[in-house]
C-alpha cells in the first residue's frame, strides 16, 4: 500500500497529476531517503573525522581525555539534529524522480519529467497535455517504475553505516581512553580531500560506454585529475578528466569498451585504490543451420541449409533446427505468435548449441528467446518461419475431345489428356465405361517419363471394345501419386459422356417450319430428365472421388438424393405418356437404376460410410443410359432465325445439324450483343465488400475522432445550452451508428453469398464481432456515456481495419496497395523529371536580360534534392517488398531484385547528385547536358516498376476496360430511369399490346421485341430501355436466371427475354460449340450443391413475355407428334401465365434513382470510385455518389421525382468526364505510340450540351 503524500511539503512537481504523482511517489520518496543519507553520510563523515581527531588529540593533551567521551556524545548529538531537521525541511521532487525514471527507461523519451510539470491540482488540463497523461499512465513499462533509484539508496545506506559504526566504537573507546602525553601538547591539523568515485566496481555490456566521476569533497580541489586505465594486454592509458561547471566532481567516459579494465584516479600526485569493470555479453544468436530430410515421394536429396531463419518444405518433411549463441545459455525456448513455448534442448555440454526436431504440417513462426546464467536475455528475439508447402493433387484435364460426344459405334476416339504434378506421378491413364459396367483403366506407366507436365493420349475403338448403339460411354482422366501421409492417392478429371448414336439416324426439314420434333419420341421435359439424370452421375462421381472425410459430404449425399427422387417422380410423368413399347420398356429399366440410385445413397446416409457410392455410381450412369435409348432415330427440324448460345445437352445433335442444308434463307442481321465481362461475379463481390470494409472503417474513425472532441466539450461545459446542444450531437452520432450497422448486416450479406471457405468464415465472425461492438457503442450513446461509447468505438474501428486489411490479403495479393503506390511514384518521377529539363531549358533561354538568375536556380536545386528523395523513398519501399515476397510472391520477387541490381548500378544517384552541385555553382549548360541520360534512367525505372507491379496488380487495361464497361451501363441505368420516368404514362399501354402481342409472336421468328415489359426494368438482368436481344450488364454477368449448370456467359448473350436457357440457333456451326454452348460434362468443374439442384428446374429462372411460340431450350423445336409432349397452343398458355405471374410478383421497377436498383448501382459505383486512381477523377466520382444519395433519400422522403437537369449536372456529367479519363488512359496502354493531348481544356459546363450537339450534327 502506497504512503500518502505529505501535503505539508511542497516540492517541484508536487502540482501534477495526482495519479502521476502516486505512481512515482515510490521512487521520489525513495530518491528524497537516497539525497538524505548522502548528506547523512557526508555529516556522519565529518562527525567521524572530528571524532578520530579529537580521539587523537586527547592522547597527548594532558586533560582532553576527561571530556573526550562528552565531546564525542555532543558531536553525535548535533549530527542527530541536523539530521532531523534536514528530514522535515527536505521536499518530494517529483520531477528528480520523473527524470531518474526515463534513465532507466530510455523509451519515455523525457514525456514523464513533461508530464509531471504540468499543473494538475489547481488547473485544468487541456486536450494534449491530457493525452500525455494517458499514454504515460499506458505505457508498458509503468510497472518497472518502482525499481528506479533502488541501487543508489542502498549504496547511500551503506555508506552511511560505514562512517556511524566507527563513531559508536571511538565513543565506546573514549570512556577507557588514558593519555600517551605527560604534558600539553599543540596540533594543527592539516586540511584534507575526500574522494568517492563512480561506479566503482562495476559491471558493462560489451561495447558500451562507462562514465567516470570522481566526487571531492573539501576545502580545496585538486589541481589536476586524470583516469589511469590498465588492460589485459598490458596497455596503460591516462586520460585527463574534465570538470562539471565549478562543481567539485570530474568526469570522462570509456567509449566502446572492448576487454575488461582496471583503474584509478591520480591528483595531486595521490591517488585512489583501483577499480575493476567487468565485461559481459547479452546472449544473443549467432547462427541457425536447417537439416531438411524431405519425404521420400518427394526424390529430393536431403538438404543442409547455414545460417537461415526461413526455411519452407513440403508438408511431411524432417526438419532438425539448430541455434548456436555467441555465449553459454542457460535457458533457450521458441514462442509463437500465440505465447506458446518449445524448450529447446542443449546439444553441447557447454550450452552454446540447440536443437529441436519436428515434423512440418503447417506454417511455423517463432521469436527465439534467450537467457544467460544470470537472467539477461537477448532484447531482440530474432524471428524464425518455417513455412509448409502442401503437396497438392494431380491437375488433370481432357484436352480431346472437349466435351460430351455423340459417336458411332463404329468410330475410333482419340482421346488425349494432360497432367501435372509438384512431385511426380505413380501412374495415369485414361479410364473409361460403358453404361453401369465398372470402369476399364488404361495405364501409361510403360512410358518413361519424369516430367512433372505430361501429354498423353489412347485410343478407344469403340467396335473392338463391343459398345453397341444407344449405349452411354463415360471417361476421365486418372492419375495415382502420394499424398501427405505417404500413402497412395487417386485423383481424377471431370467426366465426360459420349451416346453411342445408330447409324441411320435421320434429320429432315420440317415444311411447317415450327421447329424440331420427335415423333412417337419424347420432348423437352425428357431432354431436361436425361440432362438432371447426367447431372447426378457427374455429381456422385465427384462424391466418390471426395471420400466420406469431406466436410460436406453427408449434406452433399442428401441433396443427391433429393434430386434423385425428383428425377424419380418426373420419369413417372413421362411414362405415363410414352406410347411405344420400346420407350417404355427403357423407362421401366431406368426407373428401376433410379430406385437402385435412391437405395444406394440411403445407405450411404445412414451408414455414413462412401462404400455404396461405387455402385450408385454406376446406375445412376445405366439410367442415363436407359434414358437415352427413348430418343427417336428421326427428327423434323427447321432453322431459327434467334441466335443465342446453346446448352450444354441440347447441342448434341448439333453436328448433324449442321450438315444439313435449309431451303430457308439465315438471317444475315447479327443480334447485338456486349464484349464479355473481364471480372467475374465472385471477383466483384469481393472488390465491392473491400470497398464497403473501407468506407465502414473511414466512417468508424470519423465517429470516433468527433466523440473525442466531444469528450472535450464536456468536460469544459459550463451552461445548459452548451450540455444540450452536445446531446443532440451525441444523438446524431447514435444514430448514424445504427445506419452503419445496417450497412454492417449488407456487408454480411455480400460475405454470405462468397464462396464459403475457412478465410471467409473467419471474416464474417470478426465482422459479427465488429457488429456487437457498434451495438455497445450504440447503447454507450443512449446512456451518454462518452468515455465507454469512445474506448468501444476504438475497438470497432480496430476490427474493421484487421478485417479490411485481412480480406484485401485474402482477395487480391497482398502487396497491391504496395505496388499501386510504387507504380504511381515512379510515374510522378519521371514525369517531374521532364518537368525539371523543362525548367532548365527556360531557364537557359530566360537567362540572358536578367543580371542573375540565382533564385530560379535554387528553386531547381531544391526539385533536383525532392527528386533524390523521393527515389530514395521508392527504392526503400521496393526493398521491403522484395524482402516480403520472397516467398509467398517469387516471380515479384525476382523481378523487383533485379530492378534493384539495374538501378544500383545505373548511377541515377550520382548523376542528381552531380547535377544539383553544378546547378549551385551556375554551370546550367552542362546542367542540360546531363538530362537526357537521368530522362532515360527515370523512364526505365517506371517501365520496370509497371512490369513488376502487372505480375501482381494483373495488366492495367483490363481494370481499365472493366471502369469503362460499368461507367457505360451506370450511365444507361440514368438514363434509362430518366425515359422510364418520363415515358410512365404510357406504361399501361405498352404492357396491354404486348399481352396481345404474345399470341401473334408464333409467326414471328426471330423479331425484336421493341420496348417490353423488359424495358420498365421487372427482368432483372436487363436494364430499363434496353432492347430484349441485348445481353444482360456487367452486373448481372455470372448470375443470369435460368443459366444452367455447365453453361457459360456467353450463353446467355443475345437472349430474348422469354427464351429458354442456352437459347441456340439450329444452325450454329460446330466451331462455336465451345463458345456457344458448353458441352455435357464441362459443367462438372462446378460445385456438386450447382450440379443437381439447378438442374432439378431448368426452366425456373426463363424470363417471360414476348418469347417466340414453342420455342425449345435449344433454340429449335422437334414438331410434336400423339406421342410427344407440348403442343403450340400449350405452349403460348404457359407462356402467357409465366408472364402475368412475373408482372405480378415484380410491380417495382430496377431503377437506379426511382427503383429499387438503387443499392446495386450505388455499390457499383463505389467499386469504380476504388479502382480511378486519378485524385480529381475519383473526387468527382464521389460527388457524383453523394448527389445520388442525396436525391434518393428525397426521393424515398418526399416522394417527389428527382429533377433530371441536377441528375444530368451533378451525376451523368462526372460519369462521363470519369469515361472519357478512362478511354483515354486506355487508349494510352493499348497504344502507347498513338498521339494522345496533351494539356487538353475541358470544356466549360456552359457550353458541353452545344459542343455535344455540335458534334452529332456532325454524324448525321
Amino acid at each position: 500500500m502506497r504512503k500518502p503524500i505529505n501535503p505539508h511539503i511542497s516540492g517541484p512537481g508536487s502540482n501534477a497529476d495526482p495519479q502521476l504523482r502516486a505512481e512515482t511517489f515510490e521512487v521520489a520518496n525513495r530518491l528524497r531517503s537516497t539525497r538524505l543519507l548522502q548528506r547523512e553520510t557526508r555529516r556522519w563523515q565529518y562527525a567521524l573525522i572530528g571524532a578520530i581527531a579529537w580521539f587523537a588529540l586527547s592522547l597527548f593533551i594532558i586533560g582532553l581525555p576527561q571530556i573526550t567521551a562528552v565531546g564525542i556524545l555532543g558531536i553525535i548529538a548535533y549530527v542527530l539534529y541536523l539530521n532531523w531537521n534536514d528530514t522535515r525541511s527536505t521536499p518530494i521532487d517529483f520531477v528528480a524522480a520523473a527524470r531518474k525514471i526515463e534513465e532507466t527507461e530510455p523509451s519515455l523519451k523525457q514525456a514523464l519529467s513533461t508530464a509531471i510539470e504540468q499543473p494538475g491540482d489547481g488547473a485544468r488540463l487541456d486536450f494534449l497535455q491530457t493525452r500525455l497523461v494517458n499514454e504515460i499512465l499506458g505505457h508498458p513499462s509503468m510497472n518497472d517504475w518502482r525499481s528506479a533509484g533502488i541501487d543508489d539508496y542502498r549504496r547511500s545506506k551503506s555508506k552511511k553505516l560505514v562512517f556511524a559504526l566507527p563513531l559508536v566504537l571511538i565513543l565506546l573507546a573514549a570512556f577507557t581512553l588514558e593519555p600517551i602525553a605527560k604534558e600539553p601538547f599543540n596540533l594543527t591539523p592539516d586540511s584534507s580531500i575526500s574522494l568517492t568515485v563512480n561506479p566503482g566496481d562495476t559491471e558493462a555490456e560489451r561495447g558500451s560506454t562507462v562514465v567516470v566521476t570522481a566526487h571531492f569533497d573539501g576545502d580545496a580541489l585538486p589541481n589536476s585529475v586524470e583516469l589511469v586505465a590498465l588492460y589485459p594486454d598490458g596497455r596503460e592509458t591516462r586520460e585527463t578528466m574534465g570538470q562539471s561547471l565549478s562543481d567539485p566532481v570530474f568526469v570522462y567516459s570509456l567509449h566502446g569498451l572492448n576487454s575488461d579494465v582496471r583503474y584509478q584516479i591520480d591528483y595531486d600526485g595521490r591517488n585512489s585504490e583501483s577499480y575493476d569493470i567487468t565485461l559481459f555479453d547479452l546472449p544473443a544468436l549467432s547462427q541457425s543451420d536447417a537439416i531438411l530430410d524431405f519425404p521420400d515421394y518427394t526424390q529430393i536429396p536431403d538438404r543442409r541449409i547455414e545460417d537461415t531463419r526461413r526455411v519452407s518444405a513440403v508438408e511431411g518433411t524432417e526438419v532438425v533446427y539448430s541455434f548456436s549463441t555467441n555465449k553459454p545459455v542457460d535457458v533457450a525456448k521458441l514462442v509463437d505468435r500465440d505465447g506458446s513455448k518449445t524448450i529447446l534442448e542443449a546439444a553441447n555440454p557447454e550450452r552454446t548449441r540447440f536443437e529441436t526436431k519436428l515434423t512440418v504440417t503447417e506454417n511455423l513462426r517463432w521469436n527465439l528467446l534467450l537467457q544467460d546464467d544470470k537472467g539477461r536475455e537477448n532484447p531482440f528475439p530474432p524471428d524464425i518461419r518455417i513455412e509448409a508447402l502442401p503437396n497438392k493433387r494431380p491437375e488433370l484435364a481432357i484436352a480431346f475431345p472437349r466435351g460430351d460426344q455423340r459417336v458411332s459405334p463404329i468410330e475410333e476416339i482419340e482421346l488425349e489428356a494432360k497432367v501435372s504434378d509438384d512431385f511426380g506421378l505413380i501412374d495415369y491413364g485414361i479410364a473409361y465405361s460403358v453404361g453401369s459396367e465398372p470402369p476399364v483403366y488404361l495405364t501409361h506407366t510403360d512410358i518413361e517419363n519424369d516430367e512433372l507436365n505430361i501429354e498423353f493420349a489412347s485410343d478407344l475403338a469403340l467396335e473392338e471394345s463391343g459398345v453397341e448403339v444407344d449405349d452411354l460411354l463415360s471417361w476421365y482422366a486418372w492419375a495415382d501419386d502420394y499424398g501427405p501421409d505417404g500413402q497412395i492417392r487417386r485423383s481424377t478429371s471431370d467426366l465426360f459422356f459420349a451416346e453411342v448414336r445408330s447409324l441411320d439416324e435421320i434429320f429432315r426439314e420440317n415444311e411447317g417450319g415450327g421447329g424440331q420434333g420427335m415423333p412417337g419420341g419424347m420432348g423437352n421435359e425428357g431432354e431436361e430428365l436425361i440432362e438432371l439424370q447426367r447431372q447426378i452421375a457427374i455429381a456422385l462421381f465427384k462424391l466418390k472421388q471426395r471420400g466420406a472425410t469431406d466436410s460436406s459430404f453427408l449434406e452433399d449425399t442428401a441433396v443427391i438424393n433429393e434430386s434423385q427422387m425428383e428425377a424419380r417422380q418426373q420419369l413417372e410423368q413421362l411414362e405415363a405418356q410414352l406410347e411405344d413399347e420400346k420407350a417404355r420398356s427403357d423407362a421401366d429399366l431406368a426407373g428401376s437404376m433410379m430406385d437402385k440410385v435412391t437405395k444406394d445413397l440411403d445407405t450411404v446416409l445412414s451408414s455414413e460410410t462412401d462404400g455404396p457410392l461405387d455402385p450408385a455410381w454406376s446406375n445412376a450412369q445405366g439410367a442415363v443410359q436407359a434414358l437415352l435409348r427413348m430418343q427417336p432415330k428421326e427428327f423434323n427440324v427447321s432453322q431459327s432465325r434467334q441466335a443465342g448460345g446453346g446448352g450444354g445437352g441440347r447441342s448434341r445433335n448439333q453436328r448433324q445439324l449442321n450438315q444439313l442444308e435449309f431451303r430457308d434463307e439465315e438471317n444475315r442481321y447479327e443480334t447485338a450483343s456486349q464484349a464479355q465481362s473481364m471480372t467475374s461475379p465472385e471477383q466483384k463481390e469481393q472488390l465491392q465488400v473491400l470497398s464497403k470494409l473501407s468506407e465502414l472503417a473511414r466512417r468508424q474513425e470519423d465517429i470516433n475522432k468527433r466523440l473525442q472532441e466531444l469528450q472535450t466539450e464536456i468536460a469544459k461545459a459550463k451552461d445548459e445550452e452548451e450540455k444540450e446542444r452536445i446531446r443532440r450531437e451525441l444523438k446524431r452520432l447514435e444514430e448514424e451508428q445504427r445506419r452503419m450497422l445496417a450497412d454492417i448486416d449488407e456487408t454480411r450479406e455480400r460475405m454470405d453469398r462468397l464462396q464459403s471457405n475457412r478465410e471467409n468464415r473467419e471474416a464474417r465472425e470478426q465482422l459479427d464481432q465488429t457488429r456487437q461492438e457498434m451495438q455497445e457503442l450504440g447503447e454507450s450513446l443512449r446512456r451518454e456515456e462518452v468515455s465507454q461509447a469512445l474506448a468501444t468505438g476504438t475497438r470497432a474501428q480496430e476490427n474493421l481495419e484487421e478485417l479490411k486489411e485481412d480480406f484485401r490479403n485474402e482477395t487480391s495479393s497482398q502487396f497491391t496497395e504496395q505496388l499501386r503506390e510504387a507504380r504511381r511514384a515512379a510515374r510522378e518521377l519521371a514525369e517531374n523529371q521532364q518537368a525539371i529539363r523543362e525548367n532548365l531549358e527556360n531557364l537557359d533561354q530566360n537567362q540572358g536580360p536578367r543580371l542573375d538568375n540565382s533564385e530560379d536556380r535554387e528553386q531547381i536545386v531544391q526539385q533536383f534534392q525532392e527528386q533524390q528523395e523521393n527515389l530514395d523513398t521508392l527504392m526503400n519501399q521496393l526493398r521491403e517488398v522484395t524482402e516480403a515476397s520472397e516467398f509467398s510472391e517469387r516471380k515479384l520477387h525476382r523481378e523487383l531484385y533485379d530492378l534493384l541490381r539495374q538501378q544500383s548500378q545505373s548511377g541515377i544517384d550520382d548523376q542528381l547528385q552531380a547535377s544539383s552541385d553544378l546547378l549551385s555553382q551556375g554551370f546550367v549548360e552542362q546542367t542540360e547536358d546531363m538530362q537526357p541520360r537521368l530522362q532515360r534512367g527515370f523512364d526505365e525505372l517506371r517501365e520496370n516498376v509497371e512490369r513488376a507491379a502487372s505480375s501482381v496488380l494483373g495488366d492495367e487495361a483490363t481494370s481499365l476496360r472493366f471502369a469503362q464497361e460499368e461507367l457505360d451501363s451506370l450511365t444507361r441505368d440514368l438514363k434509362a430511369d430518366r425515359s422510364d420516368s418520363e415515358g410512365s404514362s404510357t406504361e399501361g399501354q405498352q404492357r396491354e399490346a404486348e399481352g396481345r402481342g404474345l399470341a401473334s409472336n408464333e409467326t414471328q421468328d426471330g423479331e425484336q421485341q421493341g420496348h417490353s415489359q423488359a424495358q420498365s426494368g421487372d427482368q432483372p438482368g436487363n436494364q430499363p430501355g434496353e432492347q430484349s436481344g441485348q445481353e444482360p450488364t456487367l452486373a448481372d454477368a455470372g448470375n443470369q436466371p435460368g443459366q444452367q449448370p455447365g453453361q457459360s456467359q456467353s450463353q446467355q448473350t443475345g437472349r430474348q427475354p422469354g427464351s429458354q436457357p442456352g437459347g441456340q440457333g439450329s444452325e450454329s456451326p460446330s466451331g462455336q460449340q465451345g463458345q456457344g454452348g458448353q458441352p455435357r460434362g464441362e459443367g462438372s468443374s462446378q460445385s456438386l450443391a450447382q450440379q443437381p439442384s439447378d438442374s432439378q428446374s431448368p426452366q425456373s429462372g426463363q424470363q417471360s413475355g414476348g418469347s417466340q411460340s414453342g420455342s425449345s431450350p435449344s433454340g429449335s423445336q422437334r414438331s410434336g407428334s400423339s406421342g410427344g409432349f407440348g403442343g403450340g397452343s400449350e405452349d403460348i398458355a404457359s407462356a402467357l401465365d409465366e408472364f402475368l405471374r412475373e408482372f405480378s410478383d415484380n410491380p417495382g421497377r430496377e431503377s437506379p434513382l426511382t427503383g429499387r436498383g438503387f443499392g446495386d448501382w450505388n455499390q457499383r459505383l463505389r467499386t469504380i470510385e476504388e479502382l480511378v486512381e486519378q485524385p480529381d477523377i475519383r473526387q468527382r466520382l464521389s460527388q457524383a455518389r453523394e448527389e445520388a444519395e442525396r436525391l434518393r433519400a428525397e426521393f424515398k422522403r418526399h416522394g417527389s421525382m428527382p429533377q433530371w437537369g441536377v441528375v444530368d449536372e451533378g451525376i451523368i456529367a462526372p460519369l462521363s468526364e470519369a469515361r472519357s479519363w478512362v478511354a483515354q488512359e486506355l487508349a494510352r496502354h493499348e497504344d502507347p505510340q498513338a498521339l494522345q493531348p496533351i494539356d487538353r481544356d475541358p470544356v466549360p459546363r456552359a457550353y458541353q450540351e452545344s459542343v455535344r450537339k455540335y458534334y452529332e450534327s456532325l454524324g448525321q
